[in-house]
């Protein structure tokens, strides 16, 4: 069995030359490459000031052409939490996931950034595609409960 929860997670677009992108540094917040020169930093549980702060004092320093916006608005994401997350998952994406870390490709044949934990899947998708992907899963994946997010 497992639980599908709305993801409670701010999402900042990092924008710099890939060196200074390689060493961000930024606590509780998930550094996700998705092209050399961009990536986004997603923080479960975060407030979007506290991580764009954050990435604008690292970055800034040693490029002062980088681009840091917050992009929280524009996704949405589900977190599917147990034993069989990653079966629930495979329901719904081809792609193969590591048992912590972050991949990118499509999810529901939407493109999604996902990251894992043990027993923990998270889905992000541009936001117009979250209702959608929800349905989807509930509707793939019979051992889901769906239970309402809980701040950690």
């Amino acid at each position: 069995m497992a639980e599908l929860s709305r993801l409670r997670a701010c999402v900042v677009h990092c924008m710099a030359p890939a060196d200074a992108l390689d060493a961000v540094v930024v606590e509780r917040a998930v550094a996700c490459r998705v092209a050399p020169d961009e990536l986004l930093l997603v923080g479960v549980d975060r407030e979007a000031d506290q991580v764009l702060a954050a990435a604008v004092a690292w970055l800034t320093p040693r490029d002062e052409h980088c681009v840091v916006l917050d992009a929280t608005d524009g996704w949405t994401g589900w977190t599917i939490h147990g034993a069989d997350a990653m079966q629930a998952f495979a329901r719904v994406s081809m792609l193969p996931l590591p048992e912590q870390g972050f991949v990118q490709g499509h999810v529901g044949h939407v493109p999604a950034r996902v990251l894992t934990e043990p027993g923990t899947v998270h889905v992000l998708v541009e936001a117009m595609y979250g209702g959608w992907l929800r349905e989807l899963m509930l509707a793939r994946c019979p051992e889901l409960v769906e239970v309402e997010a809980v701040a950690s």
